[in-house]
């Protein structure tokens, strides 16, 4: 079976996944909790402002694993960040009424030490 995957995550990735199964394009199926794994080209911001939408909208929708994603030197930095930056509304749903999991907020960044350069010619 083939897995699909995304390719960068720019502004509106999740809404536009979505919109997509609504035109029939099915790979992903009909929500956005299947949007795993994730490929990071470069570290430009039109490749990665849809980052924390990409991280924690299918986990508020029901992922249940971390988010995986694979891309160039600073992703692991950014990821940290994000993470931080979110860290009371993450306590909040883990917390709170709601009691989401533990699990699916979080991302799993991997360098592949296979990569040698990216898209832009940047080291990975």
């Amino acid at each position: 079976m083939t897995r699909p995957y995304l390719i960068d995550f720019g502004a509106g990735i999740v809404r536009r996944a979505a919109a997509a199964y609504q035109n029939g394009v099915t790979a992903f199926g009909p929500d956005v909790v299947n949007l795993n794994p994730a490929f990071l080209t470069h570290m430009h911001s039109d490749h990665t402002i849809g980052y924390p939408d990409l991280i924690f909208t299918p986990w508020v929708m029901g992922r249940r694993e971390p988010l995986a994603v694979y891309g160039p030197k600073g992703i692991k930095s950014m990821t940290d960040d994000i993470l931080k930056a979110w860290q009371i509304d993450i306590d909040g749903r883990m917390n709170g009424i709601n009691r989401h999991n533990a699990a699916g907020y979080d991302a799993d960044v991997d360098r592949s030490p296979a990569c040698t350069t990216s898209a832009m010619g940047q080291a990975c």
